[in-house]
């Protein structure tokens, strides 16, 4: 297990990710000595779905939170 401060991975947040990756290690994130975030790599056999699954249906959005580019600022993009 890797564990370091929310600071640290701030500064080198790729190069832990791609260690994370990598190793397949779980990252421990702390503030102030105390675990805070857990970061582990999917899997490589498990589908998107699966990966996402226990989050399912926790989160709502509305059509006011779906943003829509305007055709005028952006032109076609068909």
């Amino acid at each position: 297990m890797i564990t370091v401060s929310k600071t640290t991975l701030k500064a080198r947040m790729p190069a832990y990710f791609r260690q994370v990756e990598e190793s397949g290690e779980v990252l421990i994130v702390t503030e102030h000595r105390r675990p805070v975030i857990r970061v582990e790599r999917i899997p490589p056999t498990m589908s998107l779905l699966d990966a996402f699954a226990e989050l399912r249906g926790g989160m709502q959005a509305t059509p006011k939170d779906i943003l829509v580019p305007e055709t005028a600022a952006w032109g076609d993009l068909t």
